[in-house]
């Protein structure tokens, strides 16, 4: 997946499936969403704009987050919107003090508590990685927590910060 920032509105991401449909998402600084399928000549075959929640909802079916597909167990863990809980995707920069760490070692580590739930390495998402995964700069780390915890872990994530 490509990132590409977007000076004065945001973030966008795309990608090129197997099949060769082009995806573009945008992350709004204000908070909007939209996603884009894009044809060969760049022109927009199709898009959508999607509330946060709406957002958070499909990412989660995407790494195939739900009762269904994982044990009791593990689906308390996941259980996050009654929980009034927030999750955001933290690219690790280039220097960052989480890189080189694993997973487990990242979350003991953070000061308040977090979950990294899902890890977005290349081109690949690998859905619930275990506490030993290593963490890696250029991940991008779907991080679920309370809003504090969010942003100290962010802290973490950048470059020279500890």
């Amino acid at each position: 997946m490509k990132e590409q920032v977007l000076p004065g509105i945001g973030t966008k991401y795309s990608l090129t499936t197997l099949d060769g449909l082009n995806i573009v998402i945008v992350l709004h600084t204000n908070g909007k969403r939209e996603l884009y399928i894009v044809n060969e000549d760049e022109d927009v075959d199709y898009n959508v704009a999607l509330t946060s929640d709406e957002a958070k909802d499909i990412g989660l079916k995407l790494i195939d987050i739900n009762h269904d597909t994982i044990d009791e167990a593990e689906f308390e863990r996941f259980n996050i919107f009654r929980k009034k809980k927030v999750m955001d995707w933290i690219k690790v920069r280039k220097g960052a003090p989480v890189s080189g760490l694993t997973i487990g070692e990242a979350e003991d580590r953070s000061k308040a508590e977090i979950s990294i739930v899902s890890v977005n390495r290349d081109e690949d998402i690998l859905p619930r990685p275990d506490a030993s995964f290593g963490i890696m700069e250029g991940d991008v780390l779907l991080v679920v927590g309370e809003y504090d915890a969010i942003i100290e872990f962010e802290e973490r994530c950048k470059s020279g910060h500890g």
